[in-house]
């Protein structure tokens, strides 16, 4: 999300929200099976930490949001693997 799009946040605002990108978990609340593929698709575009809130059909697009945890999975694995590299680093 570029600054550009941001143009009614006020600057303490755009920090807030950066921070909360980097390091909060954002909750949604979607109960229809649109819904919740909207909000995987938006959560996907915007590289956000996410959770569902409701989910009333999300039997109905369960092969979705088992697809997302796996992606989330891999790349929590692949952040913790370059953490390992780096630990592991010998210092000079």
């Amino acid at each position: 999300m570029a600054d550009d799009d941001l143009t009614l946040i006020s600057a303490s605002g755009k920090a807030a929200l950066k921070s909360a990108r980097r390091n909060g978990i954002f909750v949604f609340r979607a109960n229809r099976a649109s819904d919740i593929l909207q909000t995987l698709a938006f959560v996907r575009e915007h590289q956000l930490r996410a959770m569902i809130s409701g989910a009333q059909e999300a039997w109905l697009v369960k092969e979705a949001l088992a697809e997302r945890r796996r992606a989330s999975d891999d790349q929590r694995a692949r952040q913790f693997a370059r953490q390992l590299r780096r630990a592991r680093r010998p210092t000079r």
